[in-house]
């Protein structure tokens, strides 16, 4: 795989995404490392909404802000992710107060592990609570998507060698995955790696939305 051709495509992306001039052009430095490809594949997409609390006494239950907008799709029973530190612990919605406060604008809901691992008691954490989870959906990891100017672009493998940015529509911003609703196909090769950040200060990566 060649570096000049994955630079050439930055290149592309950069002079002609927005239709910049070359005396305003982004010129990416030199890449030491080859870029990290992924394969363009359905599967199975969980919407999440972002959430953050305290755990309480004991660690058995975490009581977490929701944002008003995202209250009325948080029930009893969905599944969080709640990430402590390095670490992540599986929990459940075990009860919701979709009224939102009028002091702070947010709803609150409590999570309980699913496990014996108990959470930090008294320390701040933040969770996603997965609201429902859309089947077969064409979807990249984040990190793949690059933003300019309110579009959005993933650099695509073009033959053996080459790379070609392409103008990508998306639809659900899921935790660490975009789904693609236009510009790609199943069994199609983008860089996940290895370009994000020689993109700035022109782009910024949808890893950063």
């Amino acid at each position: 795989m060649k570096i000049d051709a994955f630079r050439a495509a930055l290149a592309a992306l950069a002079l002609g995404a927005a239709g910049c001039s070359r005396s305003t052009a982004f010129s990416a430095p030199d890449l030491t490392d080859a870029p990290v490809l992924i394969t363009v594949e359905k599967r199975d997409l969980p919407e999440t909404v972002p959430v953050h609390g305290i755990a309480l006494e004991g660690g058995r239950e975490l009581e977490v802000n929701v944002e008003a907008e995202d209250a009325p799709r948080v029930f009893v029973g969905q599944k969080a992710v709640v990430s402590v530190s390095s670490a992540s612990i599986t929990c459940v919605v075990v009860k919701v107060r979709t009224g939102a406060s009028a002091e702070t604008g947010q709803a609150l809901a409590w999570l309980s592990p699913t496990g014996r691992q108990p959470l930090p008691s008294g320390e701040f954490v933040s969770a996603r609570i997965t609201t429902r989870v859309k089947r077969g959906t064409l979807a990249v990891p984040r990190k793949a998507v690059l933003v300019r100017e309110g579009k959005t672009f993933v650099i695509r493998q073009e033959g053996a060698n080459g790379f070609k940015p392409v103008q990508v529509q998306t639809a659900s911003w899921s935790g660490d995955s975009v789904e693609i609703t236009g510009g790609l196909k199943p069994g199609d090769r983008v860089v996940a790696g290895g370009a994000i950040g020689f993109l700035y200060p022109d782009f910024k990566s949808g890893a950063e939305e």
